[in-house]
């Protein structure tokens, strides 16, 4: 049968439909899309409207079937990366419509996640999938590819504001609350996660700062485990994602709030870390930006917390070698933002680590 007579099928009869018959139309849908080109998309999509239309209330009507609510997540996916950059505003809404139908909808954290410790499982492929399609459409709500058949030109242009970064959030505000550390032990899930924690501090750290108290304490907490416990790649991720909210917090002058009191706690966490753990040298280039804007928006955290730390070594010899260290750290903070004083608070931080660790003898 055709895709289009499947679905018709699947959609006027779902209780007499053999959910296996329903995950191979949907798999054969996600080849279909896969196989778009950006002159055709646009053309593909209107062929094809209909069936996408039914796609999320079949998968809600077969949610106790979890290889379908995967293989729609798939199918979501594929059509964020294929088709939603060549669609008209109001079709790419629909997209995000249907986004968020399947996000509300889709029963996909009922059970409790918190005790998954298994990447094979296909509950955590499914948490994996939403991150995945989150990140998907934030990525093509960035840019616009839309096909000029007369002009035979691409587009290339940042869209307007879109329904995007509301589904993305929305879907943020769902999956937050059940990432427990343990969970974010699971390779593929953190991976995932601090990828779109990243794109999401970068583009829309306004939206971040807007959240309820206890959505940004818990958001803010993942980030600091995230350097804290996880690989190079959840660091730089988690280490990109606090630049982007202390840049933020600089760039518009906040001073109070929630995320502005938070990042006073990551502060204190990041350099407990370079101190007195140890830490990847290779990744000094990415958290030299984190770090050099948290200064600069709590320099007073940052004289607090030299000022304990010293306080403890009064009987280390080289007390006064540790604060002209610390001292050496922090000039010109507040003269700007630009390239150079960034570069040479990059070297700042390698010497500071250097002499650091000699000091205190960590090996």
């Amino acid at each position: 049968l055709p895709i289009t007579a499947r679905f018709e099928t699947i959609r006027t009869n779902p209780s007499n439909t053999d959910y296996l018959m329903v995950v191979q139309s949907i798999d054969l849908l996600y080849g279909l899309i896969n196989g778009a080109r950006s002159n055709n998309a646009f053309s593909l999509f209107q062929q094809i409207e209909d069936v996408l239309d039914s796609i999320v209330s079949i998968a809600i009507h077969y949610s106790s079937f979890p290889d379908v609510g995967l293989s729609t997540s798939h199918v979501l996916i594929v059509i964020a990366n294929r088709l939603l950059g060549s669609l008209e505003p109001d079709d790419a809404n629909k997209v995000f419509a249907w986004c968020l139908d399947f996000l509300r909808n889709y029963r996909f954290l009922e059970f409790d996640c918190r005790s998954l410790d298994d990447e094979t499982d296909i509950r955590v492929s499914i948490i994996v999938s939403v991150m995945d399609l989150l990140t998907a459409l934030l990525a093509k709500d960035l840019i616009d590819f839309r096909y000029i058949p007369d002009s035979l030109e691409f587009v290339n242009t940042k869209r307007e504001a879109s329904m995007t970064s509301d589904v993305a959030f929305y879907g943020l505000s769902l999956l937050v609350p059940y990432l427990t550390e343990q969970l974010l032990q699971l390779p593929a899930l953190s991976a995932a996660y601090y990828k779109l924690m990243s794109l999401l501090c970068e583009n829309y750290p306004q939206q971040v700062c807007e959240l309820e108290e206890s959505m940004i304490n818990e958001f803010v907490s993942t980030l600091t485990v995230g350097f804290q416990r996880f690989g190079a790649t959840e660091c730089r991720a988690a280490y990109e994602s606090i630049a982007s909210l202390a840049l933020h917090c600089r760039e518009h002058s906040i001073s109070t709030g929630p995320l502005y009191a938070n990042l006073s706690s990551v502060l204190e966490s990041l350099l407990s870390c370079l101190v007195t753990d140890r830490f990847d040298l290779d990744l000094v280039s990415f958290v030299s930006d984190a770090l050099f804007n948290l200064l600069v928006i709590h320099q007073s955290t940052y004289c607090r917390m030299v000022d304990s730390f010293l306080s403890n070594q009064n009987g280390n010899p080289y007390l006064s070698q540790l604060s002209e260290s610390f001292a050496s750290l922090t000039p010109d903070l507040a003269a700007g933002n630009n390239r150079v004083l960034r570069r040479s608070f990059v070297a700042r931080l390698q010497s500071f680590l250097s002499s650091i660790r000699g000091l205190l003898y960590i090996r």
